[in-house]
């Protein structure tokens, strides 16, 4: 409703939309479009700042920024998952990553934050190598090991050595394996 106050001025309106953001991060990124930011470096602090309140409002709303830059949407991303989010790894589409080594990294912040939502939608990011996944699973295993057993054929892992590895892990964590 920010048009309602025929307020002109861009920034105020970047000050106002950090508010908000700050204060209701689902709201502001459903409709961030509304503020008529037109820098999209602007449009990522904005969307740094929806991630302090709710970062899955972010996730699920990201393209509603229309922030281009690959670049930018993986550093909000992962800011987005350094933060418990059961959802983060469920949109990760959203931010249309292509780079295999920023989608592991960001995976792998995720899966220290929250192994089970982490393992649940492994297949979200994407991720291409083997090996890579095994590292992700043992960092999701040693966050929530239960969460990781109950998913850890979402990540395709058949090498049994990995497996065990993984299985230790996650008895470590929490007496499952």
């Amino acid at each position: 409703y920010i048009k309602e106050y025929g307020i002109t001025e861009l920034g105020d309106l970047v000050d106002i939309a950090k508010l908000s953001a700050h204060n209701d991060g689902m709201g502001t990124s459903q409709y961030i479009k509304q503020y008529e930011i037109v820098d999209e470096n602007i449009r990522a602090q904005v969307a740094l700042y929806a991630c302090h309140s709710f970062k899955a409002g972010v996730s699920q709303y990201i393209n509603e920024y229309e922030i281009a830059d690959e670049s930018i949407r993986a550093q909000v991303a992962l800011y987005a998952a350094q933060g418990f989010n059961g959802n983060f790894s469920q949109h990760i589409k959203n931010y249309r990553i292509k780079n295999q080594e920023i989608l592991v990294k960001i995976a792998k912040v995720s899966a220290q934050i929250n192994g089970l939502e982490t393992s649940r939608y492994i297949k979200e990011y994407g991720i291409t190598e083997l090996e890579d996944l095994v590292d992700i699973a043992k960092l999701a295993a040693q966050n929530n090991g239960i969460g990781t057993s109950q998913y850890i054929k979402e990540y395709g892992i058949t090498e049994l050595e990995d497996l065990v590895d993984i299985a230790k892990l996650a008895a470590q964590n929490d007496g499952t394996g």
